[in-house]
């Protein structure tokens, strides 16, 4: 459950637990947040019907909010920090806490010692700094009636430690929320890049970095929520950057676009029931970013300034998890995984959210969560032949459902979501001609459709198919964007997972995958 208190510039939520309530009654009760004492007489106010309450002896109140939109709660007592208490609901009693003024010096040293004493919960817990290397299984795949495997559903809830500032390094966790899924990766999409929406294209020319960011986040979480130990977990992430940004603000249009990915999370394309811990941060610097499973980097030159509407423009600049080699020491200019800015700047010039996730994670795969099995088409598109001929950049590639997309330095495409079926795949580039082919998606992964097309004028033959085999995706290709091993069915060509990393094996699908946020 969502509660919210404010405290200057200090942000505090607070766990409701208790007794189902009558409908419309909102209740609970109002505590000193250090002693855990029941405050009495204190002022609850519902803010947006002005109804008011004193606490009684107890610390109870209650209040009809029957004719309340938002339920925003304002707490205010003698002696201690007024607080604003958000999303409340009617079904469930809340335990609000207030902060003293002044903190008595004991209580102080009290806190210092064993910050669970004061708020019910550790700092930190073993897993916190958690890294790749313990497998988890989710539950069984879901069998459908045409006798093939579906993932299973995303957990219903995710448990947020809500810290009492926006650091992580001795930052008490105050309560622990329990939000929906999904509702959670909304939070964190706009705590994250928010920024991005204020554009001089408007929020639709940044759309594919918002529905890039909302599968990393959902995948995030996932790997956290299983690693975290499943639904027993006493949390699974915490609300700052030392997990991901999260915050109770809900932005409608971002949270439109996160519904739009609803249940996608990215998992290894040579083996689709691993999930890890795949990475993102701000800014390479344009200098290039190291994808999973490999340590060659892949470059992010994306040919236009990405600016906000106030002038910050990030990606002139590193904001990354560690130094990246080629570059002077203290750079920090390496991320590992996808850069924000850079999606910001590859959605500007037109690239969809699956063409960046494949970008940043060439070793990665999409897949959908709780629904019907999808498939990715991938291919390059190059000139003459699919597995020897020169890239052609640029080209647009289409499907006879609707889809399309363009093709990057390397000539690579990649379309996600498919459902299963039939598709014609046509492809066309300045100064060719237009090739087409069809391929059959039977099964979640990735499906490879590589197209050879004849320069304008030229009259020989091309070899438009895949042959049985990797369609032109071979190691030394090149592929998404960079220098990535690009195996198409997963085999020799794919760079191999490290050993150590977490093998969270999803047992998504009763059948193997073939490729991949």
């Amino acid at each position: 459950m969502k509660v919210f208190v404010r405290v200057g510039a200090l942000s505090v939520s607070l766990l409701l637990a208790g007794p189902v309530l009558a409908e419309g009654a909102l209740s609970g009760r109002v505590v000193d947040a250090l002693s855990g004492r029941a405050l009495s007489g204190v002022e609850v106010t519902l803010e947006d019907t002005g109804a008011r309450a004193l606490t009684a002896t107890d610390g109870r109140y209650r209040l009809d909010a029957r004719e309340s939109l938002a339920r925003t709660l304002s707490l205010a007592a003698s002696g201690y920090w007024p607080a604003r208490f958000v999303d409340q609901r009617v079904e469930r009693e809340a335990t609000l806490r207030l902060l003293p003024r002044r903190i008595d010096e004991a209580a102080l040293r009290a806190c210092t010692a064993d910050l669970g004493r004061c708020f019910g919960v550790p700092t930190h817990r073993p897993e916190a700094a958690a890294v790749p290397g313990l497998p988890q299984r989710l539950p069984v795949a879901v069998v459908l009636p045409n006798g093939l495997t579906a993932p299973p559903e995303l957990p219903a809830t995710v448990k947020v430690a809500r810290r009492f500032a926006s650091s992580c390094s001795g930052n008490p966790i105050v309560q622990i929320d329990e939000v929906a899924f999904e509702d959670y990766v909304a939070g964190v999409v706009p705590a994250e890049i928010g920024v991005f929406k204020s554009t001089p294209g408007g929020p639709e020319s940044a759309r594919a970095s918002f529905e890039t960011f909302a599968v990393l986040a959902r995948t995030y979480a996932l790997w956290w929520w299983l690693q975290s130990g499943g639904a027993s977990a006493q949390y699974h992430l915490d609300d700052t950057a030392c997990n991901q940004r999260y915050e109770d603000y809900r932005d409608a249009w971002i949270t439109s676009v996160v519904d739009s990915t609803a249940g996608k999370v990215l998992v290894s394309a040579a083996d689709p029931t691993v999930i890890d811990k795949y990475e993102y941060a701000a800014s390479c610097g344009r200098h290039g970013t190291r994808p999973e499973y490999q340590t060659e980097l892949v470059p992010d030159q994306t040919g236009t300034v990405g600016c906000t509407n106030g002038g910050w423009c990030g990606h002139d600049n590193c904001a990354a998890h560690e130094d990246n080699p080629s570059l002077p020491a203290g750079n920090r200019c390496l991320v590992r995984g996808t850069c924000q800015w850079g999606s910001l700047e590859w959605s500007f010039v037109g690239r969809d959210y699956g063409w960046i996730l494949g970008h940043y994670e060439p070793n990665l795969t999409l897949v959908t969560l709780g629904g019907d099995p999808t498939a990715n088409l991938v291919g390059f598109v190059r000139e003459l032949d699919v597995y020897t001929g020169p890239d052609i950049a640029d080209a647009a590639v289409s499907l006879d459902s609707g889809e399309s997309t363009i093709t990057d330095v390397t000539g690579f495409y990649r379309i996600v979501g498919l459902p299963l079926g039939t598709y014609q795949i046509t492809a066309s580039a300045t100064g060719y001609q237009s090739g087409s082919r069809e391929k059959v998606l039977d099964g979640p992964g990735d499906f490879w459709g590589s197209l050879a097309l004849l320069p304008e004028g030229h009259d020989g033959g091309t070899d438009p198919t895949d042959g049985g085999g990797s369609d032109g995706g071979t190691s030394d290709a090149g592929g998404g964007g960079g220098d990535a091993p690009q195996g198409g069915c997963g085999c020799a060509s794919q760079a191999p997972a490290p050993a150590g990393n977490l093998l969270l094996a999803l047992a998504l699908f009763g059948l193997a995958l073939r490729r991949r946020r």
